[in-house]
């Protein structure tokens, strides 16, 4: 008996582990973040930006170091050429040079002894790949502000309908109660009409926010990578994001411009552009080349050259090979001048960038900072607006206050919530952007 409850028990123990498992995703904000730099689909391809760059550096490398191409050539001579010698008498002959068919096997091995543009574009090259690489981390940056505003829209909307359905449970009671009170003659039926109209407004936005969850929720999941059409849950709350994100110490801190993601590309771009300068100046220096060549040949009127009997004849060789650029008709000396003029530019998009670094920390902090005194304000606000419709509520059931003034309040404090909502969302998505300023990761 007791073996039978015992294999009921871990019968019902791993059920209910499997309906975990088998169960929608959760995600707190943080883990969202992380899933999304492994499966949202511009941070995919930007990763796959970065396998192609590392291919094209062993591309460039590989041109310096030996090549071996092989080469077989097959002739047919469907008619061959005749040449025509005197044959003494006042006539000519003629004669027919070489066989019908021919063929040829060769295998030739090169190497670059020097060339000033190779070595150039190896630190081009490499210079474009690390540019790929801090594409990523720029992306990530991108994707954890979108992610941040997205996940916490959604829990904006999600709170805001919790709201919405205690006011709508706390204005279907007072009208039940008004109801009575008109019934029994102790009340006018605009009082339950009036409260009719605002429960009818709160009935609309409940509607409207049971959409915009439906569609924020869709929004983050293809942000992230998950099919929209999935079931995941949100672990983290608004309040616990409030706390989080509440860090003044973060409006003092230290700021290396230098050391910002945006400043290092536009940096390694002028780094690039220096190198395409000076790639541009080694098109006049000479390049030289070694090669060696073995190959063999047959010939034959019959295409018997895999017969035991077939004769060939080889032949091998080595050389150098000088390439000495003498005259473009200033063609080089143009793509040089462009090359620096590009590289003008690029000093110049580095200052311009410095500049903008700077400008927009100080415009997060100040968000930031105003963010903070909004949601004190709001939070504030609230309170009174809490109080004023208690007190309209109790002065309206006792017969010493009217259905207008009740609404007036109740919209009041209806504005004041969606407010001290909205605040922390500001505050949530200005230390976002805080961060990405700061290149806080």
């Amino acid at each position: 008996m007791k073996l039978k409850q015992l294999t009921l028990f871990l019968f019902f123990v791993s059920s209910a582990l499997l309906a975990q498992e088998d169960g929608p995703q959760q995600f707190t904000l943080q883990e969202a973040i992380d899933y999304t730099f492994q499966f949202n689909y511009n941070s995919l391809q930007v990763n796959n930006e970065v396998k192609k760059a590392q291919k094209r550096v062993w591309e460039e490398t590989a041109a310096g170091l030996p090549q071996i191409n092989g080469t077989v050539d097959y002739q047919n001579n469907v008619k061959q050429p005749v040449i025509l010698f005197p044959d003494g008498d006042g006539g000519f002959t003629p004669i027919t040079f070489g066989t019908q068919q021919n063929i040829n096997a060769g295998i030739t091995l090169s190497q670059l002894i020097f060339d000033g543009a190779y070595f150039v574009g190896l630190q081009y090259t490499n210079t474009y790949l690390k540019v790929r690489e801090q594409a990523v981390e720029k992306t990530e940056f991108q994707l954890r502000d979108g992610i941040t505003s997205a996940y916490t829209s959604v829990l904006l909307t999600q709170e805001g309908i919790r709201i919405l359905e205690e006011n709508i449970e706390l204005l279907e009671k007072n009208l039940t109660e008004t109801k009575a009170f008109v019934d029994a003659g102790f009340a006018e039926e605009q009082n339950a009409e009036q409260l009719e109209i605002t429960l009818t407004g709160l009935k609309n936005e409940l509607n409207r926010s049971y959409r915009l969850e439906e569609i924020g929720l869709k929004m983050l999941k293809l942000s992230m990578g998950i099919d929209i059409n999935e079931t995941i849950l949100l672990s983290d709350t608004l309040e616990s994001l409030l706390i989080q994100n509440l860090d003044l110490q973060v409006l003092n801190k230290d700021f290396d411009v230098t050391q910002h993601i945006d400043y290092e590309i536009a940096y390694n771009q002028k780094i690039g552009d220096e190198l395409l300068v000076k790639l541009e100046k080694t098109r006049f220096m000479p390049s030289i080349s070694a090669f060696a060549n073995m190959s063999t040949a047959a010939y034959n009127d019959e295409f018997n050259f895999f017969n035991g009997d077939q004769e060939w004849f080889n032949s091998a060789m080595v050389g150098v090979s000088l390439k000495l650029p003498i005259f473009s008709s200033l063609q080089r000396s143009s793509r040089t001048q462009q090359a620096k003029i590009q590289l003008e530019n690029s000093e110049i998009n580095l200052v311009e960038t410095s500049q903008e670094l700077k400008l927009n920390l100080r415009k997060a902090q100040s968000a930031y900072q105003f963010s903070i005194d909004n949601y004190e304000n709001a939070k504030r606000s609230l309170d009174l607006a809490e109080r004023i419709e208690r007190k309209e509520n109790t002065k309206y059931f006792e017969g010493l206050s009217t259905s207008f003034n009740l609404t007036d309040a109740q919209n009041q404090l209806y504005a004041k919530q969606r407010d001290y909502l909205q605040s922390i969302y500001e505050i949530i998505t200005a230390k976002s952007t805080l961060n990405n300023a700061l290149n806080i990761k």
